[in-house]
């Protein structure tokens, strides 16, 4: 076995091409780590931007135990890691401990629960995901194999622009319009079509607002998209409500915005109030997800899915500059105190540790 495998304490996978919630998060994890000096690296397919990665072929290498461990962490997110995980360590015999990660606040599929059950640890990333999993393992009486640990947000990378002006015209933006995000997936279950309908009831009396709509299409919802943009050219919006596609620089995004919009049906879990709150941006959210235990009364509102009472609360803002101007500066605040990425990333460190009976020095 190589010196550079023996030095491997965890790998994390990716098999899926598309930019994701997911994929954003388990990158800022592995660049965090590497930071520690913990050595981390990805297998699968696609780019990792600057992250290392390991090819399919060491995996044969993999069946002995690292050099400061007695196992090594493959941490999966998806079915696919898991089956792969699964593959790795039962039918390669390598010296891992399978860790997955759990956001679905519903049931899980009988296929789920039996691939579920071969994991070595459970991270559930909210108290209301932890009843849908804890059962899956009373059958084998296991105990003490989840643990609840929040995402968090880079504050870093997510903050305030020093001169928004300046930034919305590197993004070819109008400087004199103030804008309403709303990041993510174009599709029904994200709740596009809320976002808007309603902003339609809003703007047309708001001529100084406009809003930006940032997320990819994939090819089973062009006719959703195509009815969204209808809609805006019906209200003669089409100059102040843009739809941009995926881009890798999403914060620049964020920092534009005055005011951020989740309106999903469905969430697992929710990152995009987490960024948006760290640069400063208040949000208007549907009751899904963690959105209920993120925002509060100080940085923003829990709406009803429907357009009344989203576009009411979008009209709260706009006409009252002074509780925008308020909860703008509380949102970061909020983040820093209590969703921290660094506080998120010690817990899953100090959890790999512990799984792999890491060797301190």
């Amino acid at each position: 076995m190589s010196t550079d495998i023996r030095k491997l304490l965890a790998i994390s996978p990716k098999f899926k091409s598309r930019i994701t919630g997911v994929t954003t998060s388990t990158y800022s994890l592995v660049k965090s780590l590497r930071r520690k000096n913990y050595d981390i690296r990805m297998i699968g397919l696609g780019p990792t931007e600057s992250i290392p990665k390991i090819h399919f072929l060491k995996i044969f290498q993999l069946h002995k135990k690292p050099d400061d461990a007695d196992y090594r962490i493959f941490h999966a997110r998806r079915h696919s890691d898991m089956i792969f995980g699964i593959i790795l360590k039962y039918f390669f015999k390598t010296r891992i401990k399978l860790i997955f990660t759990a956001a679905k606040q519903r049931p899980y599929s009988k296929f789920s629960k039996i691939i579920i059950r071969y994991m070595d640890h459970v991270i559930v990333t909210s108290h209301k995901t932890t009843p849908y999993v804890e059962p899956i393992f009373q059958k084998n009486n296991k105990k003490q194999m989840l643990t609840v640990i929040t995402h968090g947000v880079d504050t870093v990378r997510f903050k305030p622009s020093h001169n928004k002006i300046a930034l919305k015209k590197k993004l070819s933006l109008d400087p004199d319009i103030n804008y309403i995000g709303c990041f993510g997936r174009i599709r029904p279950e994200k709740g596009t079509d809320l976002f808007i309908n309603s902003i339609c009831k809003v703007l047309p009396s708001a001529p100084n607002w406009g809003a930006l709509v940032v997320g990819r299409t994939t090819p089973k919802f062009n006719k959703f998209l195509n009815k969204l943009q209808k809609a805006v050219d019906d209200n003669n919006l089409e100059s102040r409500v843009i739809f941009i596609d995926e881009t890798s620089d999403i914060e620049d995004f964020y920092k534009v915005l005055d005011l951020y919009i989740a309106p999903s049906l469905y969430e697992g879990f929710g990152l995009t109030p987490l960024e948006a709150m760290a640069c400063s941006v208040p949000v208007i959210a549907t009751d899904v997800g963690y959105y209920r235990e993120i925002i509060n009364d100080d940085c923003g509102y829990i709406v009803e899915k429907c357009e009344k009472d989203m576009s009411k609360h979008i009209n709260l803002y706009i006409n009252n500059t002074e509780k925008l101007q308020e909860h703008s500066e509380k949102s970061r605040l909020r983040i820093q105190r209590h969703f921290n990425h660094e506080d998120e990333v010690q817990k899953i460190l100090n959890l790999y540790k512990e799984l792999q009976n890491y060797k301190s020095i």
